[in-house]
């Protein structure tokens, strides 16, 4: 089972990463503009509008936690890291950062499609502020989903 896990955790990841990584590049050619990103735009439209179901697909990880995140199972492993790797704490990062990602997408669809491919002020300023979000989000959730798969990690950041 815990093969099987770490194997899912992988695709999911992967999947959710197609996804961000659209709707990173859709806010990014709001702001940037030109005829760079118009071939792809439909396919990444397609890929960021599924990103509240990809987020749904977390749940299996769920089954058995610390199959997954060895550091779960043994809270000896991580004693200096503790107040960061912890599962209550790990769990509501997560369900942030997924509900984030998700309501970040489905406004910013949303308005995208009220704009027509017109560059409107609320989706320019919705994509400045997505895109800081999208940097700071994936970034802890980067620690927490695959450097914590580690738990001896060694880093500055934490």
């Amino acid at each position: 089972m815990s093969e099987f896990l770490r194997s899912y955790l992988f695709v999911y990841l992967f999947c959710l990463g197609l996804s961000l990584g659209s709707l990173a590049n859709l806010m990014l050619h709001q702001l940037t503009g030109g005829r760079w990103g118009d071939a792809l735009r439909a396919p990444m439209i397609a890929a960021a509008s599924l990103l509240p179901l990809v987020a749904l697909f977390c749940f299996p990880l769920l089954i058995d936690l610390p199959l997954v995140f060895r550091w779960m199972g043994d809270p000896a492993s991580v004693a200096g890291k503790s107040w960061w790797l912890n599962r209550p704490f790990f769990l509501v990062r997560a369900a942030l950062y997924l509900a984030i990602w998700s309501a970040l997408a489905l406004r910013w669809l949303a308005l995208a499609a009220r704009a027509h491919g017109t560059r409107s002020s609320e989706l320019i300023r919705l994509s400045a502020v997505g895109l800081i979000v999208y940097g700071i989000t994936v970034s802890l959730a980067a620690v927490d989903l695959i450097m914590s798969l580690t738990p001896q990690l060694y880093s500055s950041t934490l």
